[in-house]
């Protein structure tokens, strides 16, 4: 979806639809191509790098679990597709 969204500005409510799936999936941080402001996804990528290892069972812990598996996913993906 990124590669076709790079330049492209999502109405109110394309960005609030985005929200509601992330959210009713218990993902709390938004894609960047979104353009959702977003206070939660710096903190979650600096867990997801840093730790502690392995990561809490709190909801900065399961976000960053959620976190890298999305990047683990985006990243097989790519590399399949090389």
């Amino acid at each position: 979806m990124s590669k076709y969204a790079k330049d492209r500005e999502f109405s109110h409510e394309v960005k609030m639809y985005i929200k509601f799936i992330y959210n009713d999936a218990g993902y709390w941080f938004y894609p960047e191509y979104a353009r959702i402001p977003d206070n939660n996804v710096l903190a979650v990528q600096a867990v997801a790098e840093r730790g502690p290892f392995p990561l809490n069972e709190d909801h900065m812990g399961i976000q960053a679990y959620r976190y890298l598996t999305v990047v683990s996913y985006i990243e097989e993906k790519h590399n399949h597709a090389s």
